[in-house]
């Protein structure tokens, strides 16, 4: 893009009239390139393309590469600044000025804007043998303009990253991608892809509320990409159930089944739809959607072995926590039936498997599960052992979720065997947790048991109103309610207890047996 050029009396005559700072920065910015030598005007606008350049890097970019001497005058100029992160002689434009030539080149000459685009994302391809990550998202920044093949090639990686639990690489790819919906560069797939990612980052921190507007910002966009529809349904069908909305978590999923291509994604839905059903205390769709995806599970395994070495690992690993997780689900129900030994059959079998395939969580997950079982059967002693390995477990790994769980559960049991202090020290550090990660019903529930706890019971009866009131299901809770329930029947007219006592019988929270109890 050739700049018109501003003499100094142009420049003092309007910059007065301008009333837009930025149309001020664009006057003095031009006025600034007209002084230099035509080469290294023409440099420093290319330069501002990568997010770093070295000689190499730049006259790439260059119709006319620059000479040593050229390349040291422009980056002596006020608006470049050295880049250390990427190397010795490693520079960047100054991100204000950056900013501003980037915006005035897309307005102004987009054609130019993507050949020097297309450009470096060739070099980017280039330097994969140098540090093959930040290499590959900055091609992917710069491809992703230029190539729709290259926005479903980024949705995919995004999904890899996730899979693989390689958070910091898909975070630093979000931010890059995120400046082109910032500028206002991108439609359609693009930005359905960047608010795609924007929303796994938001879902892994636990920020539901952010995930699923981002999601649905990504569906709002028009002709999408069947493969990008469908997994947006599906991470919204996961957000709801994330936030206990079963019913809307159960229709998205839905939407997304028949259009999944991924045999790994319609293992994963056939089980967050059996999670769903669950919430909704249908035990016979839960067990019908979750045996589908173990057996897909398990073919895909069975097939995955004909693998490369590497690539197999990988795909076996991924499998097996999707099988532990499938188990841990049946072990639930069978928990909830009340079939304790069947429930403790299949927690250890998860555990099993989650330890095969260095699954962490769901070995701390199994392991509460099996304290669970044993505090049900009143093996007090055995459940606070499981607990306390668990928790040992999820410390150690630093997964918060499961050590708010882990002083939950040890806090009931505390509390069953009337070990008071030590029931009101769990219950603190369960609530605390529970408020960190922004779980709100699980910190009041906790905020009901240390008013059980600490006797006070107007308190806990106000509190319980406020937690009934928004909570859709009750099974996760069923010990610690149970617990609440009789501290309730000193009061049976009080409105809560008579709530309490009809949403636990709604959950089936309690009874012996249900009609399709069976062994799976």
């Amino acid at each position: 893009m050739k700049l018109s050029s501003v003499s100094f009396d142009e420049l003092m005559a309007q910059l007065p009239v301008l009333t837009e700072p930025e149309d001020k920065d664009w006057l003095a910015l031009r006025f600034s390139l007209n002084q230099l030598p035509e080469k290294v005007s023409d440099a420093l606008l290319a330069a501002a393309i990568p997010h770093w350049f070295d000689r190499d890097y730049l006259n790439a970019l260059l119709d006319t590469p620059l000479s040593e001497d050229e390349f040291n005058a422009l980056v002596k100029l006020s608006s470049i600044e050295p880049f250390p992160a990427r190397g010795e002689n490693t520079f960047n434009v100054h991100e204000r000025t950056r900013k501003l030539l980037l915006k005035r080149l897309w307005e102004n000459d987009q054609a130019y804007y993507k050949k020097l685009a297309r450009k470096a994302g060739a070099y980017c391809q280039r330097q994969h043998h140098r540090d093959n990550t930040l290499w590959l998202i900055e091609g992917f920044y710069h491809k992703f303009l230029v190539d729709d093949r290259v926005v479903v090639k980024v949705f995919d990686k995004g999904e890899e990253w996730k899979e693989h639990d390689e958070f910091s690489s898909l975070e630093l790819l979000t931010q890059s991608l995120s400046e082109h919906v910032e500028s206002g560069k991108m439609t359609g797939d693009g930005i359905a892809t960047i608010y795609h990612l924007q929303g796994l980052l938001d879902f892994e921190s636990e920020n539901y509320l952010g995930a699923k507007e981002n999601c649905e910002r990504a569906l709002q966009q028009e002709n999408l990409d069947v493969d990008i529809k469908a997994t947006c349904l599906f991470n919204l069908g996961n957000i709801h159930y994330q936030l206990d909305e079963y019913v809307q978590a159960k229709e998205y999923l839905e939407q997304s089944l028949p259009i999944l291509k991924s045999e790994f994604m319609r293992a994963w839905c056939f089980r967050m739809l059996g999670a769903a059903w669950l919430g909704l205390s249908e035990y016979a769709e839960t067990r019908e959607k979750t045996k589908k995806a173990l057996s897909i599970s398990k073919k895909m395994e069975r097939n995955a072995k004909g693998l490369a070495s590497s690539s197999q690992y990988k795909q076996i690993s991924l499998l097996k926590k999707q099988q532990a997780a499938c188990i841990i689900s049946f072990g639930y129900v069978e928990l909830l039936l009340e079939n304790y030994a069947t429930a403790q059959q299949y927690y250890e079998s998860a555990l099993n498997l989650s330890q095969k395939a260095q699954d962490k969580e769901r070995q701390a997950i199994s392991i509460i599960g099996l304290g669970n079982v044993a505090i049900a059967l009143g093996n007090y002693a055995i459940a606070q052992q499981h607990y306390e390995i668990a928790l040992d477990l999820s410390q150690k790994t630093q997964d918060r979720k499961n050590q708010a769980a882990c002083y939950w559960n040890l806090g009931v049991l505390m509390l069953e065997t009337m070990q008071l202090e030590q029931a009101l020290s769990f219950f603190q550090q369960a609530t605390q947790l529970f408020n960190e990660k922004s779980r709100k019903r699980e910190e009041l529930l906790s905020s009901i048991m240390l008013a059980t706890v600490q006797n006070q019971v107007a308190s806990m009866l106000e509190q319980l109103e406020l937690f009934l009131s928004d909570s859709l299901n009750l099974t996760m809770f069923s010990f610690g309610l149970n617990l609440v329930f009789k501290v309730c029947e000193k009061y049976p007219e009080h409105p809560a207890f008579i709530q309490l006592r009809a949403r636990l019988a709604l959950a089936g929270v309690g009874e012996k047996k249900k009609p399709d109890s069976q062994n799976l």
